[in-house]
């Protein structure tokens, strides 16, 4: 007998005798038919628990995809380049500071934007900023004037994820 989809539980009673041993109240039968009844119901409720189990395992698995391509799309942060050459009339290279970007990495590097604004510093002595070797994993960051400090915000914009 198969209890698959219709399966209601059944309220288990007890014996009860009188002190003559006169059955006042029949007990539910302990045999094949209750006992397999009470088997299929365990069996269904594993099934029940097993599918919800994973379906939450696919939510969870679908937020940290999204989660993932979010943060691939757009990422932000703060960099601050100091320029520690003493001699102001020549330098052998322009101040700059390497980006790690954190998290996931750059599925179509180097095609992703990098917008940059100055936050702090004379922007009259920073000069260009420029935004190069970019990778899956990171970027430099540089400016070609005079400054001794700058702040840098920069913006990563991937439209292509």
């Amino acid at each position: 007998m198969q209890y698959e989809n219709d399966y209601n539980p059944i309220k288990w009673q007890d014996e009860v005798v009188d002190e003559n041993g006169n059955v006042i109240l029949e007990g539910t039968l302990y045999d094949e038919n209750n006992m397999n009844r009470m088997e299929a119901g365990i069996d269904l409720h594993n099934t029940y628990n097993a599918f919800i189990a994973e379906l939450a395992r696919q939510i969870r698995s679908n937020q940290l995809e999204l989660e993932k391509w979010q943060k691939q799309r757009i990422q932000e942060g703060v960099v601050e380049i100091n320029n520690a050459d003493t001699n102001i009339y020549f330098r052998d290279s322009d101040p700059y500071a390497i980006v790690a970007l954190e998290g996931y990495t750059q599925l179509d590097s180097p095609e992703f934007s990098v917008l940059t604004e100055i936050v702090e510093g004379d922007p009259g002595l920073v000069g260009d900023v420029v935004v190069y070797d970019k990778s899956s994993n990171g970027f430099k960051i540089k400016y070609t004037g005079s400054a001794d400090y700058v702040k840098i915000r920069w913006s990563l914009v991937n439209p292509d994820v």
